[in-house]
């Protein structure tokens, strides 16, 4: 959380961040160049996931991702599509996908759109 400045409000890292350190940490310990794109390649669907959840949202002020970054980071989202669509959206990927890599059949999933 941050203050109108910019400037920390809690002192400690959240857990995200912790697991973007850690990925920059393996891209410098293998020898690579950080970047942009092999930190995100680095993080798991189950980071972005918690990064668009409620932890993340504060309607009240621009202290927090959602929904003031909404618009920037979800530029094509269909008119009318919040935050909580898109959380549903994302949730229902990670499911589907944590079910199949635990070798669940696929036929299984009908009752799902």
């Amino acid at each position: 959380m941050l203050d109108q400045y910019g400037h920390r409000i809690i002192a400690r890292k959240v857990r995200e961040e912790m697991l973007v350190d850690q990925a920059r940490d393996t891209i410098f310990a293998e020898g690579k160049t950080i970047t942009p794109a092999r930190v995100i390649a680095g993080l798991s669907f189950g980071f972005w996931t918690t990064l668009i959840g409620i932890k993340y949202e504060d309607m009240n002020s621009k202290s927090l991702l959602w929904p003031n970054l909404e618009g920037i980071v979800f530029p094509h989202a269909p008119t009318g599509c919040g935050m909580p669509d898109i959380r549903k959206a994302f949730n229902s990927i990670r499911a589907l996908r944590n079910r199949l890599s635990h070798h669940e059949a696929l036929w299984k999933f009908h009752y799902n759109d």
